[in-house]
């Protein structure tokens, strides 16, 4: 089952229920979506909450690797859980904890887990100018 709000004109969060490790569901979401939700806000955050049962868990497009979007980008928003990250030796992977209002936590990636996909024109930008793609 898909469930989805529009986050800006051109722009769609999609839930999905099916639990896979946080890199299959990378996957997933770049072959069928744009890639994995990056929350750039608090107001992202509550549309992702909107889609959540409460007392779920699920991916979001954060990674330790600097913490970082997985498309590259940085992340400017925090939204840790009190403790977290706690920088367990493998968690590597960002979940939104909806049982603690959506805060984050780092796990291991090898966690099975339901994870937001991100839909829309999305714009990347690197040393040499901005690019866009869209799903």
């Amino acid at each position: 089952m898909f469930i989805f709000t529009q986050v800006r004109p051109n722009e769609t969060f999609v839930l999905i229920n099916t639990t896979m490790f946080w890199t299959v569901a990378q996957n997933y979401c770049r072959e069928h979506h744009t890639d994995l939700a990056m929350v750039r806000n608090i107001e992202e955050n509550q549309m992702v909450q909107n889609l959540v049962p409460s007392g779920d868990r699920v991916w979001i497009g954060l990674h330790r690797e600097g913490w970082k979007w997985s498309d590259g980008s940085d992340s400017s928003l925090r939204n840790w859980r009190p403790n977290e990250p706690n920088r367990g030796p493998y968690e590597s992977c960002v979940a939104a904890d909806f049982s603690a209002d959506g805060q984050w936590e780092d796990l291991e990636c090898n966690v099975k887990s339901a994870f937001i996909c991100y839909s829309g024109e999305h714009i990347v930008c690197f040393i040499c100018g901005c690019s866009k793609s869209q799903m």
